[in-house]
């Protein structure tokens, strides 16, 4: 962030990273791209450093299976 930066600017940038990113990757899933994977994203600009992306998919069936009232001790 820039020093000219507000306060909240970095923050907001961030959000709507995150949001494009989630939407990207709703919109490719329901299109049925491949998601899963290690992609290694190239820029052209020299000063930019290039990245790597990690996707890999989670089970909501794993989250949902969580019920605390069948905790046994």
């Amino acid at each position: 962030m820039d020093s000219q930066d507000g306060p909240d600017e970095g923050t907001d940038v961030t959000t709507e990273f995150q949001h494009e990113l989630k939407s990207l990757i709703l919109d490719a899933f329901t299109n049925g791209a491949e998601l899963e994977g290690t992609w290694e994203v190239t820029v052209p600009v020299e000063a930019a450093p290039d990245w790597t992306i990690e996707i890999s998919k989670t089970s909501a069936a794993e989250t949902a299976s969580y019920d605390p009232d069948y905790i046994t001790d």
